[in-house]
């Protein structure tokens, strides 16, 4: 199975968006709300991890409350320090992911 996570940000951050992930199809969305966004589907590996913990957190330095998107599971106004606890989780995730990869 492969990891994968909803990466949303709103057009004025394209830049940043990019800067994550260079190869990926930056997509625009529309959600219920109407606001425009900017999708990616980041697909989880134990290196595309470190750099998408790395981006998060340094976003969230610069914010008071996130959004995050897990398997269309939708996550709002978290601090900082509950972002870190889904980061921690991920983390946890893509570890058993290696193991599984080892053990195939």
């Amino acid at each position: 199975m492969t990891n994968k996570v909803l990466v949303q940000v709103p057009p004025a951050d394209v830049d940043d968006l990019s800067a994550l992930a260079e190869a990926a199809e930056i997509v625009e969305a529309r959600p219920f709300d109407g606001e425009t966004m900017l999708q990616i589907l980041y697909i989880l590996s134990p290196s595309s991890l470190t750099a998408l913990v790395t981006w998060i957190r340094a976003r969230a330095a610069s914010r008071k409350h996130y959004r995050i998107v897990v398997d269309g599971v939708e996550l709002t106004g978290y601090t900082a320090a509950e972002t870190e606890r889904v980061l921690a989780e991920l983390n946890r995730i893509a570890d058993a992911r290696r193991v599984e990869d080892a053990l195939d």
